[in-house]
């Protein structure tokens, strides 16, 4: 039987594909338990095949938009009944950037204006 150090995560994009499916599946599953092995569940995501094809498009899309907060992003797909297939829609990542910037205190939406003021001024010299 594989050891868990024996398990060779290929990339970065499969990494939190797992990491995302594994949680998932503590959230929705009816035996929970069962995931919390990641041995087990690390052979459950790889067995379903459509499953892991779902989880890792989602991860890509998390890595390539540069998701802010990803850690919340994820929480959010998990807690909400969004169906899967818009996961990775550019109108949900719109709605959650409207959710992040709404609570986002005046201090952090300082430093990003003036962040991004900077970049512009520097873009244009």
């Amino acid at each position: 039987m594989k050891k868990l150090q024996d398990i060779n995560l290929a990339s970065k994009k499969e990494v939190l594909a797992f990491y995302i499916f594994q949680k998932y599946m503590m959230k929705k599953s009816e035996n929970r338990l069962e995931y919390r092995n990641t041995l087990s569940a690390y052979k459950k995501f790889n067995k379903l095949k459509l499953i892991r094809t779902i989880f890792l498009k989602l991860s890509e899309f998390i890595i390539k938009n540069r998701v802010k907060n990803p850690e919340l992003f994820i929480n959010l797909i998990i807690n909400s009944n969004i169906p899967k297939k818009h996961w990775t829609s550019q109108r949900f990542y719109e709605d959650y950037l409207k959710i992040l910037i709404y609570n986002e205190s005046i201090d952090d939406a300082m430093n990003r204006s003036l962040d991004f003021i900077e970049k512009y001024c520097v873009k244009k010299k």
